[in-house]
């Protein structure tokens, strides 16, 4: 627990800094720019769904999700308000654990939902509290809607077939769904060893600064 405490601070650090490490592509479904998406998974005010991933094989603090997601009633005045959630998973049966953050879209912003498939722009969810993606843990990215314009999560056409979350009841790859296109970013964080390392360093620097205005 105090190391993931000690780890969960290198990563606020590291983002809150000018000087932090590149992202990479944690887990990504997302077909390549222009290739046409299908249509998808409707996230109503009562009909929630999600997809999940596996973290790669080292610690790294979320930096982004992207996902592809469509308003299926553009006309309304309602704009509706869908809710993107990051939450843990279980390590054997997936159940739904911790939610680690969440993101609030506007549905009048999104993919008009057109007949047939059609390309579609990829929404970026930038993450503000970077939470950690423990290497080799699985999480869930679950979507709903509030009252209002209904959205679509669209898939992709690469068959694609992940964990399956819809109303409370979870299906694994085998049960043949297919996944709602997203990408999960992230930036690797150093050990806590380094974190403290590099906060010494910090703090021989002030204190050379204030040595140096004293003379």
């Amino acid at each position: 627990m105090k190391k993931y405490l000690c780890t969960h601070v290198c990563a606020l650090l590291l983002f809150s800094s000018s000087s932090c490490f590149a992202a990479d592509t944690v887990f990504s479904n997302l077909s390549p720019a222009g290739t046409i998406y299908n249509s998808g998974y409707t996230l109503g005010s009562s009909w929630t769904q999600g997809f999940g991933f596996t973290a790669g094989s080292i610690d790294e603090a979320l930096t982004s999700i992207q996902i592809v997601l469509g308003n299926i009633n553009p006309a309304s005045n309602l704009p509706g308000a869908p809710v993107i959630s990051l939450y843990t998973a279980g390590s054997g049966d997936w159940s739904v654990g911790t939610l680690l953050e969440s993101w609030t879209v506007d549905a009048s912003t999104l993919n008009p939902t057109e007949s047939g498939n059609n390309t579609k722009t990829v929404t970026t969810l930038a993450s503000v509290s970077h939470p950690l993606l423990s290497a080799g843990s699985n999480y869930w990215i679950i979507g709903t809607n509030g009252p209002g314009t209904n959205t679509g999560w669209y898939y992709n056409n690469l068959s694609d077939k992940q964990p399956y979350y819809s109303m409370g009841a979870i299906y694994p790859p085998s049960a043949g769904y297919l996944s709602g296109a997203f990408a999960v970013n992230a930036a690797p964080v150093p050990e806590p060893e380094t974190c403290a390392m590099m906060l010494a360093g910090l703090g021989m620097v002030g204190w050379m600064a204030r040595r140096r205005r004293a003379a």
